[in-house]
């Protein structure tokens, strides 16, 4: 015996059947989409971390230079050392510390490399002074020197901390 209502089953069922197959493909796009969307941040993320090493790497040179540069000129300071040597190697130090600023800029770091430009402009007026019988004329000159060294480093000190008041407030 066959149901009266067959045709409206069949309907019915196909209906169901159809609902069911577009139901489905929807969950398939949204879970495809999501993975696709998670793999893009995934990447990001490590373009991220990879930067973010990159910047660690030349902060550990960058502060590893800045060491050395300050046993040089802490050298330099000792009558007896060999001045044209270490003014070389300070050369030498601050000109590859500008290179890692440059790739890597921060306001901290320039500042700290115009401070050892500074010292090391102070430090060679120094010697210039104690290396010879200067006239009262080139003395003053490096006294103009000194004090426009002074006022740069004045300036770098208010920046650092400028800068370390506002690392502290975030």
């Amino acid at each position: 015996m066959k149901p009266i209502n067959k045709k409206e089953r069949t309907t019915l069922y196909l209906q169901f059947l159809s609902l069911y197959v577009v139901t489905i493909i929807l969950i398939i796009i949204a879970v495809h989409y999501n993975n696709e969307a998670g793999n893009a941040t995934g990447d990001e993320l490590k373009k991220i971390r990879e930067e973010r090493k990159v910047m660690i790497d030349n902060t550990k040179i960058y502060y590893s230079k800045m060491t050395k540069t300050d046993s040089l000129l802490k050298q330099m300071e000792d009558p007896k050392a060999n001045t044209d040597r270490l003014s070389e190697e300070i050369k030498s130090q601050i000109s590859e510390m500008k290179e890692l600023v440059k790739n890597s800029p921060s306001v901290n770091d320039s500042v700290y490399i115009k401070i050892y430009d500074r010292y090391y402009d102070v430090l060679q007026d120094k010697r210039k002074i104690q290396g010879s019988n200067a006239s009262s004329s080139a003395v003053e000159a490096l006294n103009a020197k000194l004090q426009k060294a002074n006022s740069d480093l004045d300036e770098c000190n208010k920046q650092l901390t400028a800068a370390k008041a506002m690392s502290v407030g975030h």
